[in-house]
């Protein structure tokens, strides 16, 4: 839908340039680590689209552009720590918050 509104405004505007630059800004809380061991994982990212709207342009989308993970506070950090401090973790995605609606 983003990426329709953005063809849909870009037709409007193909006389004011050569591109429809859009730049979108993410950020994200996990939770993860073992139970009675949590902690929340902060990830941030930029991504960076120029949308070719004349004939004969190529478009071109840049992502994770400064994209960072961290602990999100001091708690955070510290059960981050006491977790030997890993470069990797999984974490669990329940099917109900996949559901848009119901």
């Amino acid at each position: 839908m983003e990426l329709l509104g953005v063809a849909q405004a870009a037709e409007t505007s193909a006389a004011d340039g050569t591109y429809w630059q859009v730049t979108t800004r993410t950020e994200n809380m996990d939770a993860v680590g073992e139970p009675g061991r949590r902690y929340t994982l902060r990830s941030t990212s930029t991504e960076k689209w120029s949308v070719g709207v004349r004939s004969g342009t190529r478009s071109l989308m840049l992502s994770g552009l400064d994209a960072r993970t961290a602990p999100r506070g001091t708690a955070d950090m510290e059960r981050w720590r006491d977790a030997g401090s890993p470069h990797q973790v999984e974490g669990q995605v329940k099917a109900d918050a996949l559901s848009l609606s119901r």
